[in-house]
């Protein structure tokens, strides 16, 4: 979800008002988005799926059928809404009850000519009532090889590429506003829309929680240097200390922001920059 944020200003959403309304309330909030992301992993299983479950036929079958998969999935999708949404295990467990009834309605209507089909539970409720022991007996296999899937795992790494990481640039600084303390990220992205157009935009403790402070700068043809950088470091501070009324700053290392942590985690989730998040990662391991 963090990530898709901080592209939506390169996906032009104005050119089409349809797209705009589906993307506005896709990430509308966290719940939203969980939502429909729950809808497109349960309805392929769902696709897949018997209309009943039982251990016989399961016992006949290495792999653990659909209902098993949709069973886990309500039950991860759950625990995601109690740690990411800050809900309770009962609220959670009700709103993913109301996703699935979602998604096999959606799936009735798939199989119906009519495009109005009937709701039918048969194949989860079926299974939660026969699961028995089965659950059981699947931890217990993974667990036994455990540690030759480990050998296998895939290590996620947020890397750049060369290409990108020259697009983008930031800086961290410290100074002081009205004799309070005053901290901020100024990050620089070249304009993928408007040639020779430096884009600006700038975390600060005073509008955490807000739209980040956002402008342009024009880059002259005559330009010498890398304006993504160079520019951001000169001209860019020199803005930004006009707009935001700062009476001193200086650049630190963003180490030494990793006690700001509202300022850290909102610059993370907004930022257009992989060098940041990557910075930001690494910091916080």
């Amino acid at each position: 979800m963090q990530f898709m944020k901080a592209v939506e200003e390169r996906l032009n959403l104005d050119s089409d008002a349809a797209i705009k309304e589906s993307w506005l309330n896709f990430y509308k909030s966290p719940i939203h988005n969980i939502r429909f992301v729950f809808f497109a992993s349960y309805l392929p299983f769902r696709i897949h799926c018997d209309n009943h479950w039982d251990p016989e036929t399961q016992a006949k079958n290495g792999q653990p059928q659909p209902p098993f998969r949709m069973g886990m999935l309500m039950k991860s999708f759950a625990t995601v809404l109690q740690e990411a949404c800050g809900l309770s295990e009962e609220k959670s467990k009700e709103l993913v009850y109301r996703f699935s009834l979602e998604s096999e309605k959606a799936y009735a209507d798939i199989q119906a000519e009519s495009g109005e089909g009937e709701l039918d539970l048969k194949a989860i409720d079926a299974f939660f009532e026969n699961v028995g022991e089965y659950g059981i007996t699947v931890v217990e296999a993974f667990e036994k090889i455990e540690d030759e899937l480990k050998s296998g795992a895939l290590i996620e790494k947020l890397c750049p590429s060369p290409d990108e990481a020259q697009k983008t640039s930031y800086v961290a600084i410290a100074g002081a506003k009205l004799v309070s303390p005053y901290y901020a990220i100024i990050e620089s992205r070249r304009c993928e829309k408007i040639e020779n157009t430096l884009q600006i935009q700038c975390f600060s403790v005073n509008r955490v929680g807000e739209k980040p402070l956002q402008f342009s700068i024009a880059i002259s043809p005559n330009f010498e240097g890398n304006p993504v950088t160079d520019l951001l470091k000169t001209e860019a501070l020199e803005i930004l200390k006009e707009l935001e009324e700062i009476d001193f700053f200086e650049p630190i290392e963003l180490a030494a922001l990793k006690e700001q942590d509202a300022l850290i985690e909102w610059a993370f989730g907004s930022s257009n920059s992989v060098n940041l998040k990557l910075d930001i990662k690494s910091m916080m391991e």
